[in-house]
């Protein structure tokens, strides 16, 4: 998403991970906003500031509740596409 000109934020809870992400967004001149945090609390993030929740795979990795859907639909702009 980000070569194509969207503005990217990755957030993620493994250091390793956020060092690749980095690591490939410098390789290729990209610009992303790289955050460390827990997908369960989205607090780092104002309502209605991100317009698409993309995580293929990662609902695998933590326990999800009630509580994380809503910061989701918090965070979102468009609650229909998160």
């Amino acid at each position: 998403m980000a070569t194509a000109g969207a503005l990217v934020t990755v957030f993620d809870a493994a250091d390793l991970q956020l060092r690749q992400d980095r690591m490939v967004a410098q390789r290729d001149g990209l610009e992303m906003n790289i955050v460390h945090g827990d997908m369960r609390d989205l607090s780092v993030f104002a309502d209605a500031s991100i317009d698409l929740v993309f995580h293929p795979i990662s609902n695998l990795y933590v326990p999800i509740s009630s509580r994380s859907g809503a910061n989701v639909s918090v965070s979102c702009a468009v609650a229909a596409r998160c």
